[in-house]
């Protein structure tokens, strides 16, 4: 069984011998279908930055059994009764849930790319992973969102010019150390060999327009730049989990404050995501995966499903699926009803005697 995320509770589970059975009784492992429930062996959004302290404590019972980060469940349904849970976790880097590797937050980034990945090594039959670092003397300017949208938005088309029409990008923050701001922008891109002269080349160009944009001078190998490339699946998704990964895993004030709410892993160019990649790249692009119509989702409070719970079973990275479909609603025909007739005053004249 894979340990998803890894708390101090869960490394208390993890040590429990009983991890799967109901009958166990230590302080860390509640009998409940979280606990018990083994994860679905083949199985990124929108409240993934829910302005929700990392370190707030839930209540004991039911809720006792979720990460301390998680704020509710978003509730997914399609035309056809499929009904799918996603639970909501604040998504911070440096959140002991949030940031641990393959955690819940990451598992779900990693499966969100996944499909436009195989689409990458489809068409270009090998993955590019290239690996921009920002000098040293500059990284301090670089605690600015605007600047690093703007480096971000130089590469992108930079490489769109170099004919890499898509891609995925996503920064990191700090160094291997998990505190030192060291950003650096990660990309894949559909490509195989390049170069080791062209290489250079991009490197002065980048370098040029770093120091025209901040107007400080650097040394021309002060700009870090890393290329590798592979045609195996297993090295590319690799590498993809590598990207998604958090990085910023040390909670710093000024830092939380300038990241907060800052789009940072995403794609560019034109997508066909025909292949399927697994249920949970489904449920990433709001897609039922049993009958391939989108999903609505509303927000629902922890507590709501309680009593319901044994209803549903777990497919991974924080989803639950309903095990049974309910019928759609039957359309009533209409029935036209006959009109009635409007009420009309009458006016009575008396004629005196």
């Amino acid at each position: 069984m894979e340990q998803i995320y890894e708390t101090s509770f869960h490394k208390q589970v993890k040590s429990c011998e009983n991890l799967r059975t109901s009958s166990c009784s230590c302080s860390a492992h509640p009998s409940s279908p979280l606990s018990i429930n083994p994860l679905h062996p083949e199985t990124s959004h929108y409240l993934e930055l829910h302005d929700q302290s990392p370190n707030a404590l839930l209540s004991g019972g039911f809720r006792g059994n979720f990460p301390s980060c998680s704020s509710g469940f978003m509730v997914g349904d399609c035309v056809n009764g499929h009904r799918y849970l996603k639970l909501m976790l604040c998504g911070k880097e440096w959140c002991p849930v949030c940031g641990e590797k393959w955690s819940w937050i990451h598992q779900r980034r990693y499966y969100r790319m996944l499909p436009k990945l195989k689409v990458l090594a489809k068409r270009k039959g090998s993955i590019g992973y290239l690996v921009v670092t920002i000098p040293k003397e500059m990284r301090a300017l670089f605690a600015n969102t605007a600047l690093l949208n703007d480096f971000r938005r130089y590469i992108i088309d930079f490489l769109k010019r170099q004919g890499y029409e898509r891609g995925v990008r996503v920064w990191h923050w700090a160094g291997e150390d998990g505190k030192t701001w060291k950003p650096h922008l990660n990309i894949l891109i559909g490509a195989g060999y390049i170069d080791k002269t062209k290489l250079t080349g991009w490197r002065e160009l980048f370098t040029s327009w770093l120091e025209l944009k901040t107007g400080l001078s650097v040394p021309g190998e002060s700009i870090v730049i890393k290329y590798r490339y592979s045609k195996v699946p297993a090295k590319q998704r690799h590498w993809l989990r590598y990207v998604v990964r958090p990085t910023m895993r040390v909670y710093q004030p000024f830092y939380a404050a300038l990241l907060k709410g800052y789009h940072n892993i995403g794609s560019w160019g034109e997508w066909t995501l025909r292949d399927k990649a697994n249920d949970l790249s489904d449920l990433e692009r709001n897609v039922c995966p049993q009958c391939k119509e989108p999903l609505r989702w509303s927000f629902d409070r922890l507590d709501s499903f309680q009593d319901h719970w044994s209803d549903f079973e777990r497919l991974g990275a924080g989803y639950w699926q309903r095990k049974y479909a309910l019928p759609p609603p039957r359309s009533v025909p209409l029935v036209s009803l006959p009109v009635a007739p409007r009420y009309i005053p009458l006016e009575f004249n008396f004629i005196p005697d």
